[in-house]
């Protein structure tokens, strides 16, 4: 779901005082998974494991339990299980003296949750307390993670000026940092204001630079739904016969994702769904039934419930 610079400090040195039991268990398992954020994401599941099994030898509030649970919050995002990630966010929206770094995770996630759930009212406060917090934290440094969060909790607050004022002061900043395919997800927030606002053609430009950064930096989910976007941009564009083969792509990239709970299966399940969706435009009917017919109603999220509906609907009458 989905972002902090760690200091990559090898997860034994976080137990000096401890037991030599202790250490010995954590300094045992692979250090690079719950070490950065890069190799928790790339395994999701599996660095959630670990960072169960292990975050009992850290002293709960000190600066690396926090840090584990930042990580833990960001792999569950990662596999988009909404009802995982609420049960588990519920425990720390009250923590009010963490660590800033902390709470904005806490605060953007639980505003997505929010807003996923229709809860507008509460999703915008929590949204802005997290935009609030992001400023004061970047203030004198670059982290395009952290402005991707901003301006996609503009875009949640359907603040649309602000989102492109804040873009356009980004990318001042952004061209004395090297290629821009080197921030894939600020490049994906950016593309998502312009899906926003209908412009489909400046949307499709950014997809694609996120895409090159996510296929370069080996992140498959990521890269699986970038496709999905680039897509949903070529629907915008009614260019059917075209997103057809970016939707295919996106499920490929899921597949082995899905049969490992790396990526839930409601998640994949709204990429065939639009699958289908641009197959029935594009008149290719008895491909578009034999997909949707593979899709259960029961794995269908609820906010992607109706357009299973209209889909099956536009099937009976082909």
């Amino acid at each position: 779901m989905k972002h902090l610079r760690h200091t990559y400090i090898f997860i034994f040195q976080l137990l000096l005082g401890f037991t030599t039991q202790a250490n010995a268990s954590v300094y045992d398992i692979n250090p690079s998974l719950i070490d950065n954020k890069k190799s928790c994401i790339a395994s999701p599941r599996l660095c959630i494991n670990k960072i169960d099994e292990n975050i009992v030898y850290i002293q709960q509030h000190s600066t690396q339990w926090y840090r584990l649970l930042n990580l833990k919050l960001l792999a569950i995002w990662e596999i988009r299980d909404n009802k995982w990630l609420k049960k588990e966010i519920h425990h720390y929206v009250g923590l009010h003296n963490a660590p800033p770094v902390f709470l904005t995770t806490v605060y953007t996630l639980h505003a997505k949750m929010l807003f996923s759930d229709g809860n507008v009212e509460e999703g915008t406060l929590y949204a802005n307390k997290s935009v609030a917090l992001i400023k004061k934290v970047n203030e004198v440094s670059f982290d395009a993670d952290r402005y991707a969060e901003i301006i996609i909790l503009y875009n949640q607050l359907q603040q649309y000026d602000n989102a492109i004022e804040f873009i356009a002061w980004i990318n001042k900043r952004i061209a004395r940092m090297g290629p821009i395919h080197h921030f894939p997800k600020l490049q994906t927030a950016i593309a998502h204001t312009y899906i926003q606002n209908a412009n489909y053609d400046l949307a499709l430009q950014h997809y694609q630079h996120a895409l090159t950064g996510f296929i370069e930096t080996k992140y498959s989910l990521e890269t699986a739904e970038t496709y999905h976007n680039v897509g949903r941009a070529l629907q915008g564009k009614e260019k059917y016969q075209q997103a057809i083969p970016a939707f295919e792509s996106a499920l490929q990239w899921m597949a082995s994702a899905v049969k490992v709970g790396d990526y839930s299966i409601e998640a994949k399940n709204y990429t065939q769904l639009r699958l289908v969706e641009s197959l029935q435009k594009n008149g290719q009917h008895i491909q578009a039934k034999l997909l949707l017919n593979e899709v259960k109603p029961k794995q269908v999220s609820e906010s992607r419930i109706m357009l299973y509906q209209q889909l099956k609907l536009n099937q009976s009458e082909n």
